[in-house]
């Protein structure tokens, strides 16, 4: 069947998902200042070991009542307790994001610094992030919707494709083609029309967009480079599902999760132009 356009579902038509995504802010997972551990700028190397604990790796470093800028475990690693710590802040003019920053414009600063103040539009520090901080809700929450777009167009471009249910699901394990035509059934007997594919999961979209011939050429794709931009997804989806599993564990781990980013980025950006011409060949 080939729905016109206004059949689409609104969140993929009007790419809804990705406003939502791209609204969210750094605010949504950093420290509030409220919440500070700090240290004067008069204090000691060893006061700032005390209070970092075994915890904290960042410190917001206080002059009276403005946040200066940050120290950090490792540059006081080899200095002497007593020692000020002035000689090791870090300046706020270095390491501040705007807290209107969007958590994308946030995860590529945290390539490079590990944490990060918050400034509002009067320059007032209003927050800490840290790369931990991309393993809270609301940053799984806006993988998750780039993630759940690419899944939607995925299955909407194979909806609209000539191809039969039987040509893309012979791609299935036999205990997924039980499992869907199952569910197919069941929703059917309900009275909830639902389109097969809709119960198709992404790790099984992406096997029959690799396997059925000229999917991903219809994307403007190379298998190559399909097969290299989609092969990490399932496992950035079961992450950003299961707060178990974590996004990131490591400060190297960033610059990994920037890129896959930019890998669902441009695969649905494919979609969304093939679905757009489709529209567009309706019309004329």
């Amino acid at each position: 069947m080939h729905l016109s356009k206004s059949h689409w579902s609104p969140l993929l038509r009007d790419e809804q998902l990705l406003r939502l995504a791209e609204a969210m802010t750094v605010r949504l997972i950093m420290t509030e200042r409220a919440d500070f551990v700090s240290i004067g700028e008069e204090q000691t190397v060893g006061e700032a070991r005390c209070r970092m604990g075994g915890i904290y790796d960042y410190l917001p470093v206080f002059t009276g009542d403005a946040v200066v800028g940050l120290i950090n475990r490792h540059d006081i690693r080899s200095a002497g307790g007593s020692e000020s710590v002035r000689s090791f802040v870090r300046s706020a003019d270095l390491v501040t994001q705007v807290a209107s920053a969007s958590l994308r414009a946030t995860i590529n600063r945290l390539i490079d610094d590990e944490a990060l103040l918050i400034a509002e539009d009067d320059g007032s520090c209003s927050g800490l992030v840290h790369y931990a901080d991309l393993n809270r809700q609301a940053a799984r929450l806006f993988l998750y919707l780039w993630l759940s777009a690419l899944e939607m167009g995925l299955a909407e471009v194979l909806r609209r494709s000539r191809l039969s249910l039987e040509d893309w699901l012979r791609h299935l394990s036999e205990h997924k083609k039980v499992d869907l035509l199952g569910r197919f059934e069941l929703n059917r007997r309900q009275n909830i029309d639902l389109d097969p594919i809709e119960l198709v999961q992404l790790s099984d979209l992406l096997n029959v967009f690799r396997h059925v011939e000229g999917c991903v050429k219809g994307l403007g794709l190379t298998n190559a480079k399909f097969e290299r931009k989609t092969s990490h997804l399932v496992e950035l989806r079961h992450a950003a599902m299961h707060p178990v599993r974590a996004v990131v564990r490591a400060h190297g781990d960033v610059a990994r999760l920037a890129e896959r980013l930019a890998d669902v980025e441009e695969v649905v950006g494919a979609t969304h132009r093939v679905l757009r011409g489709v529209a567009e060949a309706q019309v004329s």
